[in-house]
This record gives C-alpha cells, structure tokens and sequence, in this order.
C-alpha cells in the first residue's frame, strides 16, 4: 500500500510540474515577444531619428538578453555578404509565436518604408500578445483539467 501511495504522489507531483513548465514556457514566450516589440520599435526610433544603418542598429541589439540572439545571427550573415532581408527571413523563420508577423518586415526600401515596416511589426506583436493574454484564462483552464484528468485516472489506476 505505501509504494501504491508513493507512486500517486510522484503521479501528481509531476502533473504540478507539468503545469508548471507549461504555464513558465508560455510566459517566457510572451517576454520573448514583448522584446521584440520593443527591439524592432528601436530599430524604427533609430532609422527615423538618427538615421543609424541596420548593422549599427543590430550591434546594439544584440546585447539584448532575450532577442540579441536573434539579432546577432542577422549582424553575422550580414557579416558574410548575405543580404538583409534573407538574413532576416532566416535569423527570424524559428522565433515562437510571432515568425509570421516578423517574416513580413520588408526591408528591401529605403527608410521610411523600413521605418513604417518596423512599427507595423511592433504594433502588429502587441496586437498578437493581446489576443494571448484574453485566451489566456481559457487555456490555463484547459491545461489545468487536461493535466489533472490524466494525473487523476493514473492514481485511480495505482491504487
């Protein structure tokens, strides 16, 4: 009987972690997005302003903690003469949730049409974690039965 009650406690002790992690990958994807945002209103503030090039601007970017990676793999294939949008499209096809939004920065004008490309994506990435937050509610309430269904059914068949 005791291992029966230990196996139910490791049972929902990994649905709670299973939870956990769920619910901290879905916030660190929102933060991820909520950098970006920010990082590509930079890149529009700095086109506009101080009509900094794009490599400067992405040097300074890198150094971001959450989207300097991205950045960093756009500045390195400049680096290697491949052009800025193909290094964009690339660096960017893999970022979760948003690559849609991101893939469809045009970079190919001159600067105002990448200044308004940039602040659309901005807006457009605020726009998309908006929806997420109202869904949110929803699908922690799904996870949560989902997770808690399974967890229960499985100490139901240990004990």
């Amino acid at each position: 009987m005791t291992l029966k009650l230990i196996g139910a406690a490791c049972v929902a002790l990994a649905a709670g972690s299973t939870l956990r992690t769920v619910f901290v990958e879905r916030r660190r994807e929102e933060r991820l997005v909520q950098h970006m945002a920010a990082a590509l209103d930079t890149m529009a503030r700095e086109i506009r302003w101080q009509h900094r090039p794009i490599p400067d601007i992405l040097d300074t970017l890198k150094r971001d903690g959450f989207v300097g990676v991205y950045f960093g793999n756009i500045l390195e294939m400049l680096n290697r003469k491949i052009p800025l949008q193909f290094a964009w499209d690339n660096a960017l096809s893999a970022f979760p949730l948003a690559e849609e939004v991101l893939l469809r920065i045009d970079l190919n004008g001159d600067e105002t049409q990448m200044e308004t490309s940039f602040t659309q994506g901005a807006a457009a990435l605020r726009q998309l974690l908006e929806e997420r937050k109202k869904q949110r509610p929803e699908q922690t309430k799904l996870y949560a039965a989902a997770t808690l269904s399974m967890a229960g059914g499985l100490i139901l068949l240990l004990l």
